[in-house]
């Protein structure tokens, strides 16, 4: 029985599936709190580093994990 979270070995997912998942489910949640909170944000220019981080890696992890596959 799996509980919040958990993933069923059925999934075929190894660790490294399981650690991608998890980090893009963070740096979606974080770059969407981060959309939230810029639009009440009056200064149009400034851009938060909390987006730039965010996307910088949601750009980088596919690669960093493709090359660890082949």
């Amino acid at each position: 029985m799996c509980e919040g979270g958990d993933l069923d070995a059925a999934d075929g997912l190894n660790l490294l599936d399981v650690v991608v998942r998890i980090l893009s489910n963070q740096l979606s949640s974080l770059m969407w709190i981060d959309e939230k909170v810029g639009t009440h944000n009056h200064h149009s220019f400034y851009l938060s580093p909390v987006i730039v981080i965010t996307q910088g890696l949601y750009y980088l992890l596919p690669l960093i994990t493709r090359s660890l596959y082949y």
